[in-house]
């Protein structure tokens, strides 16, 4: 090979290089380009899912608060009803204390009515009888 062939050689090798680099170059610069815009899109992803999530954190804030007054009103509606219970009870008792003694005084009002009524025929007949020895005698 002679020096002219070489040369050629030589400049048609730094030719394929040059147009190597050339689209290497180009294939870098295309590939940045993508991996920008997908940063962007990303970053573009992440304030939207950021403010999402500052609003569900926000939302979920005001809900544990309605849950913790609720919970504190039915707590405090609870003890209410175990109070009102207690109460009933106490009454409800009382009321048979007092059912209870007026049966027992109505069955003593019955029995002294007896006696009464027992008493009454007993000083009719007697009386009738003490009539008949004073008009016949």
């Amino acid at each position: 090979m002679n020096l002219i062939q070489k040369s050629e050689s030589f400049a048609n090798y730094i030719d394929e290089r040059e147009k190597s680099i050339s689209e290497l170059s180009d294939q870098y610069k295309q590939e940045k380009l993508i991996l920008l815009q997908r940063c962007e899109e990303t970053g573009n992803a992440y304030e939207d899912l950021s403010q999402k999530y500052k609003a569900a954190q926000e939302k979920n804030s005001k809900l544990e608060c309605l849950l913790n007054e609720c919970t504190s009103l039915c707590e405090n509606r609870t003890n209410e009803l175990d109070k009102l219970k207690e109460e009933l009870a106490k009454e409800h008792q009382e009321f048979l204390t007092k059912l209870a003694f007026a049966e027992e005084r109505n069955q003593n009002l019955m029995l002294e009515c007896c006696h009464l009524s027992l008493c009454i025929h007993l000083l009719v007949c007697l009386s009738a009888k003490y009539l008949h020895l004073l008009f016949f005698m």
